[in-house]
């Protein structure tokens, strides 16, 4: 299945309902995913530095926000839970690649004013999946990671991983209290075998 041809308004109905991964070495495409969603975070995240004490509420964000004297001073993020990850990069460590994210979430949150309320989440990822269809800097990675009879798939792959890491993380800490322990086999899970089969267990 490719999303391409949704409105951004139905994108997130498709992933849910849709069944898991089905194509062809489909642990493969996941992997190829992996490494050019990993690869467009590091390209688009704002200037950061992990911190212990990052802001965890909009409230504690927009103060932050609203205190910068020059808008060029780096986002702080949190550096915790950051040790079992769906990223992956030959040369740089999963946790940087999650602190990017960070960065790119936070500052989302930042432009478009949506708060941390479950609909301010949500508009958040629907956000995400709106700048990766519209950016061709991330085709230039799909040409960099995989071979061209695979890049639909990894393309869908990549969409299924970016909703797993925000709207599936969402849906998971409804369900369970947290979020999952082990992030990469959640999202592993969700993409594979859709969000139905990674709800279902803990992680």
């Amino acid at each position: 299945m490719h999303f391409l041809p949704l409105g951004y308004d139905r994108l997130a109905t498709a992933i849910e309902e849709a069944p898991g991964l089905n194509v062809p070495r489909r642990y493969v495409v996941y992997l190829y995913a992996r490494y050019a969603l990993s690869a467009y975070v590091l390209r688009v995240a704002p200037s950061h530095t992990p911190v212990p004490d990052a802001p965890s509420s909009w409230e504690a964000l927009r103060a932050w926000n609203n205190a910068r004297t020059t808008g060029r001073e780096p986002i702080p993020v949190w550096n915790g839970a950051s040790d079992s990850t769906a990223w992956v990069h030959d040369t740089i460590e999963p946790a940087v690649i999650n602190y990017a994210f960070r960065a790119w979430h936070d500052s989302t949150h930042l432009k478009h004013g949506h708060d941390f309320t479950r609909d301010g989440e949500r508009a958040v990822a629907l956000r995400h999946l709106e700048q990766v269809h519209e950016d061709p800097r991330l085709w230039l990675d799909l040409l960099d990671f995989c071979p061209v009879d695979q890049r639909l798939a990894v393309f869908d792959a990549m969409q299924r991983l970016l909703w797993a890491e925000t709207e599936g993380q969402q849906a998971y800490y409804e369900k369970w209290g947290a979020f999952p322990e082990d992030q990469g086999a959640f999202a592993r899970e969700y993409v594979i075998n859709g969000a139905a089969a990674a709800l279902a267990d803990q992680w």
